[in-house]
């Protein structure tokens, strides 16, 4: 079976952690590993992590991209899934990634993902189902309501 790390990076997000963490760890659990990567939380960041079974890792501020990196380097799992504090995967989506995770990943290196926006109000629609060069697109999450794909998922290169 495919061995998931799911990676989050955080600064002060205990209102919005805990739908992410509860999205990735919901029996059966998406992630076989869940690393927080807490960049100087003065509130009750880490502790909402760990009490998710969250592996916190405590790293200075490096910017948006290397903060990302290196969550990704500190994963245990070849496959990574990379979540924002703020999102939280629809049951679709879960539903794609056990069948993922059941059926491996063939010869992908990725996968796209639609991400709904919520933006003044009110839910950005635009068109789902984009695919970028070398990844291949999840089944069952495009439903109305998405704005935006971005690569959350895919393989490590060989360490």
């Amino acid at each position: 079976m495919l061995e998931i790390s799911a990676v989050i990076i955080a600064l002060n997000e205990e209102k919005r952690l805990a739908r992410a963490l509860e999205s990735l760890s919901a029996s059966p659990a998406i992630a076989d590993e869940i690393l927080v990567v807490d960049s100087g939380s003065t509130d009750r960041t880490a502790e909402i992590a760990s009490r998710y079974g969250a592996r916190v890792i405590s790293h200075p501020w490096e910017g948006y991209a290397r903060q990302k990196n290196f969550a990704a380097s500190q994963a245990k799992h070849d496959w990574i899934l990379s979540l924002d504090a703020d999102e939280a995967l629809s049951a679709p989506l879960r539903e794609s990634l056990l069948r993922l995770k059941q059926e491996g990943p063939g010869d992908a290196a990725g996968y796209v993902m639609s991400r709904a926006a919520f933006y003044q109000g009110r839910w950005m629609a635009t068109p789902a189902g984009i695919r970028i060069s070398s990844c291949a697109s999840t089944t069952g999450v495009a439903a109305g309501g998405w704005a935006t794909t971005c690569t959350n998922t895919w393989k490590r290169a060989a360490r």
